[in-house]
């Protein structure tokens, strides 16, 4: 097994890209016969900061650091690269986190552990906030800063590229790549929900975590509600990856009503339960009313959040 990781980065979180790629270098490493890290940098010119960064680890750290340029602007592109550096290397795998993550060292140990040990083709975990200091319980308690909460082993339909492991060939046999036209977001879990109806076994490690530090600038009401718009702006276009056109239309619009109903009843019923942040009936709403919206725009948004 020879696996890649692959990191996006625009050098602009030069702070937390350290703090990701200095908890690389103290990973358990399973036994595979390669294990090697790609930063994507998805900008025309190389930012100084994160050269430096790579050449200073590559000085100290026996595992290797690669650094490529991307310079089509675009989350879509940056993963694209990635895989295509992955299949044109003869990697067998590639995983991906983001460059704000803080890596948990047990967890390529249980990725890999549980790949083989269920023989699927891809396994994805948790990512877990960081919140800065005296961030308020509103926030701390909001579902929009959580993960999926799902037993561990459980098959999934889906994963996202903060915290993946997956099979790159049966990515390639299957012509699945990240679909650069989703600009705005939604093209991870749109890749893998093709990669899914393709044939392919996710499987949930409850133990392989990922931390991520959760900016100031994402702390506030405005973001929440703009984040999970996202979620559902994108779902017809994610629906129709793994369905057809009608079928995802009928989902869209059960899925938007369920939300919104579930956002007004949980303002209603916020009084009666214990660590339940005010900001979920929001959410849910605007989550709701963009899986509308979405079939008039087909998933597309205008800007990612």
């Amino acid at each position: 097994m020879k696996i890649c990781l692959s990191i996006l980065t625009t050098g602009t979180r030069a702070e937390t890209l350290s703090f990701c790629l200095n908890s690389i270098t103290k990973l358990r490493l399973p036994v595979v016969d390669k294990f090697s890290v790609l930063i994507v940098e998805n900008n025309a010119l190389p930012n100084e900061g994160v050269v430096s960064l790579i050449n200073s680890l590559s000085e100290t750290s026996d595992i290797e650091f690669t650094h490529v340029l991307e310079p089509k602007k675009g989350i879509p592109y940056g993963r694209n690269a990635g895989l295509k550096f992955a299949i044109d290397n003869n990697y067998s795998h590639l995983a991906f986190v983001d460059d704000d993550a803080e890596i948990d060292i047990e967890w390529l140990y249980e990725l890999v552990t549980r790949l083989k040990k269920d023989d699927v083709q891809a396994v994805t975990g948790p990512q877990k906030p960081i919140f800065p200091k005296n961030t308020k319980p509103v926030f701390k308690n909001a579902t929009v800063y959580k993960e999926r909460n799902l037993d561990d082993g459980k098959l999934c339909k889906w994963a996202a590229t903060n915290n993946v492991l997956f099979d790159v060939k049966f990515a390639n046999e299957n012509g699945i790549w990240f679909s650069e036209d989703m600009k705005t977001g939604g093209s991870d879990k749109e890749f893998f929900s093709r990669y899914s109806k393709a044939g392919a076994k996710i499987c949930w490690v409850k133990n392989a975590i990922v931390n991520e530090y959760v900016e100031n600038e994402r702390i506030n009401f405005s973001w929440a509600i703009k984040r999970t718009f996202r979620f559902g702006g994108t779902g017809y276009r994610i629906e129709q990856s793994n369905k057809g056109k009608s079928l995802a239309l009928a989902f869209c619009f059960l899925k938007g009503a369920i939300y919104i109903l579930k956002g007004f009843l949980g303002c209603l019923l916020l009084p009666l339960k214990k660590n339940k942040s005010w900001l979920d009936g929001p959410c849910d709403i605007a989550h709701g009313v963009a899986f509308f919206t979405s079939v008039f725009t087909g998933g597309k948004l205008k800007k990612y959040t």
